[in-house]
């Protein structure tokens, strides 16, 4: 294999030059190093938190009433009336 020092400059004007799907497959290959690499970083993190003992399943409960829209809430009502006008065009 050969290596050829470049220039981040240099790069990304080779990269600018790749054809749009070509694009896209460095984009991606650069975001599933990046996801990787997060989710090596979540994984060393985890044993050092203290677990969280203290949560019932009321508590949970709760949380995810509290966190879903109302029934009759306006955001409702707006993705209704937007899904109505969209199926009758």
């Amino acid at each position: 294999m050969v290596s050829v020092p470049i220039t981040l400059e240099q790069l990304i004007a080779a990269v600018l030059q790749l054809q749009v799907d070509e694009r896209v497959l460095v984009v991606k290959a650069l975001l599933q190093d990046d996801l990787r690499s997060g989710l090596r970083d979540l994984i060393q993190t985890l044993p050092t938190q203290s677990a969280i003992e203290d949560i019932t399943d009321d508590d949970l409960l709760t949380n995810v009433q509290d966190t879903q829209p109302a029934q009759d809430s306006p955001v409702k009502h707006s993705i209704l009336a937007l899904t109505s006008t969209v199926f009758w065009l």
